[in-house]
This record gives C-alpha cells, sequence and structure tokens, in this order.
C-alpha cells in the first residue's frame, strides 16, 4: 500500500506566478543546499495578475506557503522531521501584502532506495525516485538528496492539507517499497 505523496502545484492557469523581486538564481541556489539558513532577510514576491493560492507558484522555485498551508504542514510534522521555515511576503495583484514562509529542508535524508530507484544512465541524477519503506516510516514531510524542489508527505498530512482547503496543491502517489 502506498501512503506517500510528492505535493505539488496543479497545472491550472488561473493561479497567479508570482515573481521574486530579485534575484531568483541567488534564492535557488540558497534552497538547494541542505543546510540551516542562519541569515535570513524576509522577500517578497509580486502576483502580478491571476490568483493567489495556499502552495503559490513563483519564478524562485521555493517551497512558498501561505500561513494555512505552513500551520497545517508543521503540525503534522515529527521530531525526525527537519524543516525550517523562512518568513516572506507576497504581494497579490490588488496590492495586498500577504504573510507567506518558504518551506526548507536543512536535512536531505537518505531514504531511496537506490537499486529501485531509477537514475540518468553512468549519473546519480534521479530520474525517478523509489523510497525504502524502512527509511521513511517515521517521516510525515520530508526530501531526499537532489530532489530539487521534491517535496513529500504521508497520507495523514494530505488529509490534512486537503480537509484546511488549502489551494494550488496537488499530489502525485511516490514508489514506495
Amino acid at each position: 500500500m502506498n501512503n506517500f505523496f510528492f505535493l505539488t502545484g496543479p497545472n491550472n492557469p488561473s493561479l497567479g506566478a508570482a515573481r521574486l523581486e530579485g534575484s531568483a538564481r541567488y534564492l535557488r541556489n540558497l534552497l538547494a543546499t541542505p543546510e540551516y539558513v542562519a541569515a535570513w532577510t524576509p522577500i517578497t514576491f509580486i502576483v502580478a495578475s491571476g490568483q493567489v493560492c495556499d502552495y503559490q507558484p513563483n519564478n524562485a522555485g521555493a517551497r512558498l506557503c501561505s500561513g494555512r498551508l505552513q500551520a497545517v504542514l508543521d503540525r503534522g510534522r515529527t521530531d525526525v522531521d527537519a524543516v525550517q521555515w523562512l518568513p516572506t511576503m507576497v504581494i497579490e495583484a490588488g496590492g495586498q501584502a500577504l504573510p507567506y514562509w518558504i518551506l526548507h529542508f536543512p536535512i536531505a535524508h537518505d531514504v531511496l532506495d537506490k537499486k529501485k530507484t531509477t537514475f540518468v544512465p553512468d549519473t546519480d541524477l534521479i530520474l525517478k525516485p523509489y523510497f525504502d519503506r524502512g527509511l521513511i516510516e517515521r517521516h510525515r514531510i520530508f526530501t531526499f538528496p537532489d530532489a530539487a524542489l521534491g517535496v513529500i508527505v504521508r497520507q495523514d498530512i494530505k488529509n490534512a492539507v486537503i480537509e484546511a482547503g488549502c489551494t494550488g496543491v496537488d499530489f502525485i502517489p511516490a514508489l514506495v517499497g
């Protein structure tokens, strides 16, 4: 039975994409590093058109979460789920500033079944991750090395996100064995 899912955004053109005021490359590099961010200055994203949502698409590839989504994810995590919430701001098309949080994983857990994971031939680049159930059983929200911006959640977190009415989210079953 599979009870883990990739948390992702849906393909929905009515959702506005947030644009980072500043260097998107710098932020992508910072968030791709699996370590705690010690010095953080809140940044601003602007949604020029379209709707804002709880899991906000953006040009920096950040895991940009509303306060509602942040609260659901944070309530559901366990002591082994290392997360860091970086405060930021989203300014919607009407000009209202909304508090948001960037979900950062300071630890990328070694949770893959490397024999079943599909890699690009002759590289360590992951094409299709396959998770080892024994390595993820205590987790509820996590990522893994070289996951770029992957977020994996357990079924109970998925259910809580849906029950909270969070928008801009979709779930894709993860391969677990």
